[in-house]
């Protein structure tokens, strides 16, 4: 026997490797993408005005503070130092005052009278629960991909300055601040205790829940431009959508949730006259574009966990025998997918004319749930699972109607490059509605093993192979001797992917645009 081997066959642990990852079929980032083209410049965590402000004045007091102290070039750690202390006491104050929405409010202070205010000391991750971290208002906050209150320091790598409405916001927050901070902890760069006191007086000051009139305002100029239009630019894009959530709002004759903000707009609720404004045509359908990529995601990811159903629950092992099953369920939902032998039989009870105009589309959405990417995708949601197999067929409707949208997006000549982005890697709409095209005679079992195999089962394949990086795996399923395997007896992560709406319809109150009820409801300001 050696070090290496054994002096006879043994069993060994089955392979249970590490997962990770959240986009099996490599679809996101082209959602991603579409974000920015509707709603650049912030995320779908970036809630609220007043973590801006700090981050602005955290830089613009830091340097007025070594300035104060003769420091002529601060250093990066000094920075750090500051920032951190300023963090804690932020987030801190909101714990006590059991006020959250804010990164950090998970940690919990060192058990002493007076603590010391930095991340080490409370356990906290700068690369995910610091207010700069990449994952969080980091970002949004600069010049170079967001709304443009901080930008880099030259030649001082990591060092920020404000600028721009920062610089109002910063203010604006100093002015909130002035008289609270009796401790005089913020008053120096160098690193000091603080006690739940001390947070508790700085907490009014700069809670995310009273931005001050000089912040909103400063705010809503680098948020929003009613005049602004265009491509090219991030708030010309970011204000054309902007207005097309004002039109809905202005047109609804009560608040709206989020979702129905989102239907508004998508079904041009407040904009049935054209405007002449060829602009805020093409934000609309930049819009429409967004919600049926993110219906087609969802649609695709539905079957990768009906498949994975099928491996952990009825130990399918092939194709051949999902296929068979599928078009069992086909026959038992026919309600939900028209029956036909071939790909074009089916999309010809589906449709009535071809190609349906984007008016047409829009029309029926509203009329009947059965066309909405909207109920559709409830639908899936509400049937997905081990014991209910109609998710599958929802699904599929979903990929047709996602084709018919890409057609008549098509014939309006304005998202034309939207609609090939991604192309084939990561199954672009164009890419998919080219693909059915030339299934059209296909059978509709067929065209079902080339979804399974292709789309799905291959999808996953290679982008698992793609992005594995040593560490965590990212395949669900693998093909060994019996066939293909499941990794995992999880079910696979299945929600729609946030548009950034609920974020925006947030900020958009935050800094005055609208109004925000008390049941979380959105509505013009008349």
């Amino acid at each position: 026997m050696t070090i290496l081997g054994s002096e006879a066959p043994v069993f060994v642990s089955p392979y249970r490797p590490e997962q990770g990852g959240n986009d099996f079929l490599g679809l996101r980032q082209v959602n991603v993408d579409f974000m920015d083209e509707c709603l650049p410049g912030f995320n779908n965590v970036t809630s609220y005005l007043r973590p801006f402000s700090v981050i602005s004045w955290i830089y613009w007091k830091f340097h007025e503070l070594a300035a104060s102290a003769h420091i002529e070039e601060p250093e990066l750690r000094q920075q750090q130092v500051w920032r951190e202390k300023v963090e804690i006491l932020f987030t801190w104050g909101h714990v006590l005052n059991g006020v959250r929405g804010i990164p950090g409010t998970d940690s919990r202070a060192p058990r002493s009278p007076a603590v010391s205010l930095d991340f080490e000391a409370w356990k906290r991750i700068p690369t995910s629960t610091s207010l700069m971290a990449a994952v969080q208002y980091g970002p949004a906050a600069k010049v170079s991909d967001g709304l443009g209150f901080i930008e880099p320091v030259p030649d001082a790598r990591g060092m920020f300055r404000t600028t721009g409405f920062g610089i109002q916001l910063a203010e604006g927050l100093e002015s909130s601040l002035n008289g609270k901070d009796t401790g005089k902890l913020l008053s120096s760069l160098v690193l000091v205790t603080g006690t739940e006191n001390d947070a508790n007086k700085l907490f009014p000051g700069w809670s995310i829940q009273t931005p001050s009139r000089k912040e909103r305002s400063a705010f809503q100029l680098a948020f929003f431009d009613k005049n602004a239009t265009g491509a090219k630019d991030a708030l010309g894009r970011r204000s054309s959508t902007l207005r097309l959530i004002l039109s809905a709002l202005n047109h609804a004759s009560h608040p709206l949730r989020v979702d129905e903000v989102r239907s508004a707009m998508f079904h041009k609720l407040g904009r049935r006259k054209v405007n002449g404004d060829w602009h805020d045509e093409v934000s609309w359908h930049k819009w429409i574009a967004l919600q049926v990529r993110q219906a087609h995601r969802l649609a695709m990811e539905a079957i990768l966990f009906w498949v994975e159903e099928r491996l952990n629950h009825a130990r399918d092992r092939e194709t051949g025998s999902m296929i068979k099953t599928a078009m069992q369920v086909r026959t038992r939902y026919a309600a939900i997918l028209p029956p036909g032998f071939t790909v074009t039989d089916v999309r010809k009870r589906l449709f009535l004319s071809k190609p349906m105009p984007l008016d047409a589309l829009i029309s029926s959405s509203l009329r009947d749930g059965d066309y909405s990417l909207f109920e559709l995708m409830d639908r899936i949601l509400a049937t997905i699972g081990e014991t209910t197999e109609e998710s599958l067929m929802y699904a599929l409707r979903i990929l047709f109607l996602c084709a018919e949208y890409t057609d008549a997006l098509e014939a309006v000549e304005t998202v034309n490059r939207l609609l090939r982005h991604g192309g084939s890697e990561r199954i672009s709409l164009a890419y998919w509605r080219d693909f059915l095209r030339r299934c059209a005679v296909l059978s509709f079992e067929d065209f079902l093993r080339f979804i399974f195999e292709q789309h799905v089962i291959s999808q996953h394949l290679s982008v698992a192979a793609r992005r594995f990086d040593g560490g965590s795996q990212r395949l669900r399923i693998t093909i060994e001797e019996e066939g293909l395997t499941p990794l995992t007896a999880s079910p696979l992560p299945l929600r729609v992917t946030p548009d950034r709406l609920a974020t925006a319809l947030s900020l958009m109150s935050d800094c005055g645009l609208i109004k925000q009820t008390a049941d979380w409801k959105y509505a013009a300001k008349r």
